[in-house]
């Protein structure tokens, strides 16, 4: 079987000869917008798309799959008011990958700011850091001094020494010494600066950021929904002062108790879609939607000869909606960010499963779309909606699906209330 899954290398060059790599039904026709931003057929049904619009950037990357069951069904039932949306379309101008932040000189600093949403003892802290030179880095938690910046002391006293003994050295996991207690609704950070301000080994250390800022994307209280933190954020101290540098953390956080929080994702990647393979998304949302609209990120590889088309099905895999979601003709060269309006609302039921996806005929390999969404490096827990909501992928047009649970697809639904 052809593996769906695009493999795209990210290498991001340093500056001292460091080099960090990184290794998703036919209707009637449609009628689009397209806004430039940057650099076998399901059966037909009677429910084609009254407007489709596209916008475009650029970006790609790579994945692996661990399967685990959904672990909850919480049922919130929150009233929905028309043109209400959710989902996982928390992107900065569809210009979604990593990005990082360096650590040249000895009086530099990093900080990932968060709120914490749970009370209790902290156990570890989970980072994406690389070291491009021999040095020593001391990683602990500070509070925030009331105007989002870290306090300057640690708390409890208690920090990691940690020696990168040589160039490309890599440290994700950090356990504490000391007993050191978060408060729930509290700021804090995790800051990471050098040992000492008399290091010499000046040169690159990385700490790897997802290029996007919006919040956690596990919500435990409204699973279909982000985790709204506005303190959310990454900063740097040049030596002078903390600049906020808006980019998305990636970072984990355990407790003694077993409680975790943070964001997982660490790259945004394509799928194939061609032939026989659908991709897209399972929702098993959490209250009662009357769904009017959705929209995935779609690229192109080649010159695909036929539209792209989407479908909708239930638990049972009946076909609810199906129709051409874009013409290849819509779609630039990077990322494109493409809705459709259904011609009628499909109601979702709160702990129901859907699945909202994409097809299309074409066999050839050179020719064919791609279906975007983000990949998880740690926990696949603490992604959107926990293992509630997950990326899907079928390999016989549709028969049956499976569950791709370290990615979620980047989607979003609009409903009319």
């Amino acid at each position: 079987m052809t593996n769906p899954k695009i493999p795209i290398t990210v290498g991001i060059a340093v500056v001292v000869a460091f080099a960090v790599f990184f290794i998703l039904t036919n209707t009637e026709s449609t009628e689009s917008d397209v806004t430039n931003s940057s650099s076998e057929k399901i059966e037909s049904i009677d429910n084609s798309t009254e407007s489709v619009s596209v916008t475009k950037s650029d970006k790609s990357n790579t994945a692996v799959s661990t399967p685990k069951e959904p672990e909850f069904y919480k049922i919130v039932g929150k009233d929905i008011p028309p043109g209400y949306s959710f989902g996982n379309y928390h992107i900065n101008n569809m210009d979604v990958g990593v990005a990082v932040t360096q650590i040249r000189d000895p009086d530099e600093k990093v900080s990932i700011r968060f709120t914490n949403q749970h009370s209790g003892v902290l156990s570890n802290v989970t980072l994406n850091f690389i070291s491009g030179v021999e040095r020593e880095i001391k990683i602990g938690i500070q509070e925030d001094d009331g105007s989002g910046m870290p306090i300057g002391t640690w708390l409890n006293d208690d920090s990691f020494k940690i020696n990168f003994t040589a160039p490309g050295s890599r440290v994700d996991t950090f356990v504490f010494d000391n007993e050191v207690n978060l408060e729930d609704g509290k700021v804090y950070h995790i800051v990471i600066e050098p040992y000492t301000t008399t290091d010499s080994s000046r040169g690159m250390s990385i700490v790897n950021f997802y290029s996007n800022i919006e919040g956690r994307p596990l919500n435990q209280e409204d699973p279909d929904i982000y985790s709204s933190d506005p303190y959310f954020n990454s900063l740097f101290f040049d030596g002078t002062e903390w600049i906020v540098e808006d980019k998305w953390p990636i970072f984990l956080i355990q407790f003694s108790d077993g409680t975790k929080d943070g964001q997982p994702y660490t790259l945004n990647a394509p799928w194939t879609v061609r032939g026989k393979i659908a991709v897209g998304q399972t929702v098993i949302p959490s209250s009662d939607y009357l769904v009017s609209k959705f929209g995935f990120l779609i690229g192109k590889k080649g010159d695909p000869p036929e539209p792209l088309y989407y479908g909708v099905r239930d638990s049972e895999n009946k076909i609810l909606a199906a129709g051409k979601f874009v013409d290849p003709e819509q779609l630039g060269r990077g990322t494109n960010w493409v809705e459709v309006t259904l011609k009628e609302p499909i109601p979702f039921e709160a702990g129901q499963l859907y699945r909202i996806y994409v097809t299309s005929p074409i066999p050839r390999e050179d020719n064919n779309y791609l279906f975007y969404g983000h990949e998880f490096s740690y926990d696949s827990e603490l992604g959107y909606g926990g293992n509630r909501h997950k990326l899907t992928i079928s390999h016989n047009e549709g028969e049956s699906w499976s569950a791709w649970y370290d990615a979620d697809a980047v989607f979003k639904i609009t409903t009319v209330g």
